[in-house]
């Protein structure tokens, strides 16, 4: 379930942006509103995975330019051409797990 584009953007560096906007301003308001430190923490954690998605999507893009480069150079360079050094790989710590369906979770709280 994605939320409606109406609302809520189409791109997933968008998201992100839009994600970490919402749950700064979830948080300053949210007891305001009736939800309770709970909800929020909710949010919060939502906000890190979908930062962590976010960061973690543009390395593993930016890995696989890098190996194709390499690929490349090592398979169609000339002979006597410097050997390239395979791209370091990426590593990767969740912040947090969290539940399945942090669009559904924030649909909802819409």
């Amino acid at each position: 379930m994605i939320p409606s584009n109406r609302w809520f953007p189409t791109t997933l560096a968008a998201r992100g942006a839009w994600y970490a906007n919402f749950a700064t301003q979830f948080e300053r308001i949210a007891v305001s509103l009736g939800f309770t430190a709970a909800d929020i923490t909710e949010v919060n954690n939502d906000n890190d995975v979908m930062q962590f998605v976010g960061q973690a999507d543009t390395e593993v893009e930016a890995y696989e330019k890098a190996v194709r480069a390499y690929r490349k150079t090592v398979t169609e360079g000339d002979v006597g051409d410097a050997t390239p050094d395979f791209p370091a790989n990426p590593a990767f710590a969740l912040p947090v797990v969290v539940p399945t369906g942090i669009f559904e979770r924030l649909d909802k709280l819409v």
